[in-house]
Parts: structure tokens; C-alpha cells; sequence
């Protein structure tokens, strides 16, 4: 199982860039870990600056002036988090970042409907 924490696809109607995005991670993965397919869990972390204050009352001063820096010491420590996790209950798992080109959502994303046609969930 790969995670991969990056920005999420709704589970909606697709539009075409969304759908040329899924195709070239899924080369990338493919060139990678040599298997024909690969599921992948993605995660978009839509709070940093919440997360990041909570941990420190010094951060919001440091977001005004450079969100990206946060951004990256957020998606650092969860990282960071979600390896230590898994480990811990006996997960093996590839953890790691990838930036990808942000599209606007078509649909709000429900967790609770799995995608139509997948018999797994």
C-alpha cells in the first residue's frame, strides 16, 4: 500500500485534467513499483494553519509571512505521525509526499460511498 499525501480527487464527475492527472500517477507508480496497478490513499491536509497554531502560539505570525514554509513543516510532522502509526499497529507502508497540480472540486467528496463499480468496498 503507497500513501500519498497530496491533493485529493473527488469522487464525483471528473473532469478531463482531473482524469489526465490519475493516468500520470498512475504511470509514475506503475514505473516505480513495476505492478500493472496500485492503489493509492491520498490525503490533503486543509488546516495547517490550525494544526500548526495548536502546537504553538508563535506560528501564526510565521503563516502570515511565509504559508509555504508551514505548509511544509505541517506535511514534515505528518509524515512524520502517520509512519510512527503505522509502524506501531504492523503496517508496512511507502509514506511520502508528492505535490501534484491542484484542480478545482466538481463535488464534495463522501467517504462513505465507495467509487461505483468498485466491488472491494
Amino acid at each position: 500500500m503507497i500513501l500519498l499525501a497530496a491533493a485529493c480527487v473527488s469522487l464525483g464527475v471528473l473532469s478531463t485534467a482531473q482524469r489526465k492527472r490519475i493516468a500520470a500517477l498512475e504511470s509514475e507508480l506503475r514505473a516505480v513499483h513495476g505492478e500493472a496497478t496500485v492503489e493509492v490513499i491520498t490525503i490533503e491536509i486543509q488546516n495547517h494553519v490550525e494544526l500548526a497554531t495548536s502546537r504553538s502560539p508563535f506560528v501564526r505570525p510565521l503563516a502570515m509571512v511565509t504559508p509555504g514554509l508551514l505548509r511544509s513543516i505541517v506535511h514534515r510532522a505528518t509524515l512524520k505521525m502517520m509512519r510512527s502509526q503505522l509502524a506501531e499497529n504492523g503496517v508496512v507502508a511507502d509514506v511520502r509526499s508528492r505535490r501534484v497540480p491542484v484542480q478545482p472540486r466538481t463535488a464534495p467528496v463522501d467517504d462513505d460511498d465507495p467509487p461505483p463499480g468498485d466491488p472491494d468496498l
